[in-house]
């Protein structure tokens, strides 16, 4: 996935534990992972003083084969402990009773871009210095890590909408851009364009494209998929894939590849695009994955929010060949192909909200704490009481 470089200016530190401490021991042979959990009664995702411990809560921890290879259960101070582990990725899981609602982890909402090194491509031209995709990591150190996107997406969906609240306006776009890499298209950081995720906001920053789709469904893979890139103000990154066929022409894209031949050059750009309604983007049928995964271009960094479509929207095939055409005018434009090969789940579940954790010789990670609170059953006394979540833990315990 490209990302605009005006927004690559944050940082060139490397996202290696989304939480948790990293501390080396010299003397262990194998590292270890720990925490506890706790009774997140108003679910601000840290253990208050009136918030109690919950001891006997079951915790797995997943390899990246996606094997169970280990279960605990918290003990009387709500602590657990997976030990003797080796270096490598590692998910760590919590069983929820059928009444619980985790509150931690949750979506993630802070994140540092990697470095990138030198140039990219999709192509490897040794002549102009440009690094193909399969030696991106040579350039750009994240794009090593075990947790990257794109992924073959598989399995039991669910209704996005549940996690996804949009709240987006019809607009006037800042401008279509031809970036050598992708046409990419951008909202004005005045806009009112944003998904409330988790309770937390992600502004629009900018949709694009890559042809053909990067990522796959159950094995297949599409014409086109297109990525809305949305920003939290701490730096986190929520994007939105849809997959795009071809049938019927799509209207809420007309204007999009209707200009798209008049930028056929690497740094052409329109300005000002108006009445653009991104809402008209989504298909009716809103299932789809969520998973964390890693932008998809360099820097390739993890701990990206990731929601999938499984429903495609339609692109008549004037409008895909408007899109072919311009990648193939310019000699400098390298984007057909211009997706990433699948990369490995390693482990991760598919949409659930885990610990994705990457452990190195003789290390140990604490303090992967998991919060949660009761959810009563629908016409149950606590919900018509509104007292959900005040028996949820025990009494009150100090952790050891």
């Amino acid at each position: 996935m490209n990302f605009s470089q005006k927004f690559l200016f944050m940082a060139e530190a490397s996202l290696l534990v989304a939480v948790g401490l990293l501390t080396p021991l010299s003397a262990q042979a194998f590292g270890s992972i720990s925490g506890i959990s706790y009774n997140d009664l108003n679910g601000n995702k840290i253990q208050d003083a009136n918030e109690a411990i919950l001891s006997g809560r079951q915790l797995e921890l997943i390899d990246q084969t996606g094997n169970v290879i280990q279960t605990t259960t918290t003990n009387e101070s709500g602590f657990y402990q997976f030990s003797e582990l080796g270096a490598g990725a590692y998910i760590v899981r919590q069983v929820l009773p059928s009444n619980g609602k985790q509150t931690s982890p949750n979506f993630i909402t802070n994140l540092t871009l990697g470095s990138v090194n030198g140039q990219w491509g999709y192509q490897d031209i040794p002549s102009l210095g440009i690094v193909g995709v399969e030696h991106w990591g040579t350039i750009a150190p994240d794009a090593n890590g075990y947790f990257q996107t794109p992924i073959d997406l598989t399995g039991p969906t669910v209704d996005l909408n549940k996690w996804l609240n949009r709240n987006y306006q019809t607009t006037t776009l800042e401008r279509l851009f031809n970036n050598g890499h992708t046409i990419e298209a951008e909202y004005s950081s005045e806009s009112e364009n944003y998904i409330d995720l988790g309770g937390e906001d992600f502004k629009l920053l900018q949709f694009h494209f890559h042809s053909p789709s990067e990522h796959n469904l159950s094995g297949s893979n599409s014409p086109l998929e297109l990525h809305l890139v949305h920003r939290h103000q701490n730096g986190g990154l929520a994007v939105i894939g849809l997959f795009l066929e071809v049938g019927q022409e799509n209207q809420a894209l007309g204007s999009i590849f209707s200009n798209i031949p008049s930028i056929p050059n690497n740094g052409d750009q329109i300005l000002g695009l108006e009445n653009f309604d991104t809402n008209a983007l989504f298909p009716e049928d809103s299932q789809g994955y969520f998973y964390t995964g890693s932008l998809t271009t360099p820097p390739a960094t993890e701990g990206v929010n990731w929601f999938v479509f499984k429903t495609p929207i339609q692109v008549s095939s004037a409008q895909l060949a408007a899109y072919q055409a311009v990648a193939d005018s310019d000699p400098n434009n390298d984007f057909l192909p211009g997706n990433r090969p699948l990369e490995p789940l390693n482990g991760r579940q598919l949409n659930e909200i885990n610990y994705q954790l990457t452990l190195t010789d003789n290390s140990v990670i604490e303090n992967l704490n998991f919060g949660s609170k009761s959810v009563p059953e629908p016409g149950s006394i606590l919900s018509l009481l509104g007292l959900g979540g005040l028996f949820f833990g025990s009494k009150l315990k100090a952790h050891k």
